[in-house]
């Protein structure tokens, strides 16, 4: 069998993010400011933090190093 619709997407995730990795970390901190925007900021150092391991995980993954502090918020 082959690659499955679920894994061609997953495939097509890493190579857009590996190409454009600013343009992903931009998508990570708006949808962390429209949920904040949506829970009325009552978790907004939870979804900083999320927003972060996010980040940090997708540099993780494409190889690159952990921001050493993300005051972007």
């Amino acid at each position: 069998m082959g690659e499955s619709m679920f894994d061609k997407a997953i495939n097509f995730a890493k190579d857009q993010a590996a190409d454009h990795p600013d343009q992903v970390e931009s998508a990570i901190d708006k949808l962390g400011d429209l949920a904040d925007n949506a829970t009325g900021h009552k978790y907004t150092s939870q979804l900083d933090s999320a927003e972060d391991k996010v980040s940090d995980g997708l540099r993780s993954a494409l190889g690159h190093k952990p921001a050493e502090d993300n005051d972007s918020h």
